[in-house]
């Protein structure tokens, strides 16, 4: 989709900014809508709670870091429905709005100093890995002290790094199960385990049933057997690579490795 780039009203944060770089800030309102507009520095975004739609003008910047990270097509406008566990990361004076999809929601925002993501190679949308999701959490906790606020948020941006983009991939050329297979492929690269199938329906921009039903037509299964078995089919990978039965299901998200096994075996694979 192209957008047609125009100016927006510059909703200034730079100023606010503390010493250190940042401005925490949280919003719990109901049906939220904020319209387009820009902010004066970088921003992070992310959904505890609800779901929130995200639209943005892909900078030069944006566009050409989803191309590198995902391989998809280059977009000069996006549009993502923001669930629990993923966040935004735009780059400054970048065009974006938001607007809840459920009627109760909670997102909140850090305003960074561009300077503090120099190093960081993830912009746009991408999912948070496990650490990520508990600093974000405690970053929002009240009385949290000044000191320990900014230690969290420079531990925070090079955690950033092990969250996975959200593949932009060309409908044209890639079914809707094919894109699911990728997505939960996409995580399990990086040794994480798989978004809900709720959240990743929500990116694909499908039902649940619509989803179940793509699936049965292309792969003859439905999208929890088809997580099921691309998640067994990496565990094998990674015992026939050496790595222990413990460690693989502590890398997969499994609460232990009898969980892991029973997977395993009801997919007719040996541990």
């Amino acid at each position: 989709m192209t957008a047609k780039l125009i100016p927006h009203p510059m909703s200034a944060k730079r100023d606010l900014l503390a010493s250190d770089g940042f401005l925490l800030s949280g919003n719990k309102q109901p049906e939220y809508q904020f319209n387009w507009h820009e902010h004066d520095c970088s921003m992070l975004l992310w959904v505890s709670a609800g779901s929130l739609e995200s639209r943005w003008h892909g900078t030069q910047e944006t566009v050409a870091a989803n191309k590198a990270l995902t391989g998809g097509t280059l977009i000069s406008e996006s549009q993502l429905t923001l669930q629990p566990g993923m966040a935004l990361l735009l780059p400054a004076v970048t065009a974006h709005a938001n607007r809840a999809r459920t009627h109760q929601q909670q997102h909140g925002q850090l305003y960074l100093e561009p300077d503090l993501l120099r190093h960081c190679p993830v912009r746009g949308a991408f999912y948070l890995d496990a650490p990520a999701r508990s600093m974000l959490a405690t970053l929002t906790m009240p009385g949290l002290s000044p000191a320990s606020r900014q230690q969290l948020v420079r531990a925070l941006l090079p955690q950033l790094e092990h969250g996975h983009p959200v593949v932009f991939a060309d409908s044209a050329e890639t079914s809707i199960a094919q894109r699911l297979s990728q997505l939960i492929g996409a995580a399990l690269d990086e040794g994480q385990r798989p978004p809900s199938l709720e959240s990743m329906a929500s990116v694909l921009g499908m039902s649940m049933r619509s989803l179940q039903r793509h699936c049965l037509q292309e792969f003859g299964c439905s999208p929890v057997q088809l997580r099921r078995h691309l998640i067994a089919q990496a565990a094998t990978q990674m015992l026939d690579s050496g790595i222990r039965l413990a460690e693989a299901s502590h890398q997969l998200g499994f609460s232990s490795s009898g969980h892991l096994s029973r997977l395993l075996s009801s997919v007719g694979k040996s541990s």
